[in-house]
């Protein structure tokens, strides 16, 4: 129904999605037509959860602040790339 539509853009709006993403491009080349390009949705999900950690983490009411650990069931580049974005995030 689709196929050879012209497109400008996908976006992966959920975090699990960027598993996916060489999938979503090949498909995406194979039967539409544009450029395509993929946006992916993990930095600002990661932006966000960051606020929230901000918020928990007790610097607003004089706690001290909290460990975060964080896991994965997926493959530990995935994980590694949501610790960058949030270390980068702490030193602004």
């Amino acid at each position: 129904r689709y196929n050879g539509q012209e497109i400008g853009c996908i976006v992966l709006g959920c975090t699990h999605f960027s598993l996916l993403k060489s999938m979503v491009r090949d498909y995406a080349e194979e039967n539409f037509a544009g450029s395509h390009d993929l946006f992916d949705g993990k930095y600002g999900t990661v932006m966000h959860l960051m606020e929230v950690l901000r918020e928990r983490d007790g610097r607003a009411d004089g706690r001290e602040k909290r460990p975060v650990l964080l896991l994965t069931s997926g493959e530990n580049k995935h994980l590694m790339a949501m610790e960058a974005i949030l270390a980068e995030a702490e030193n602004r």
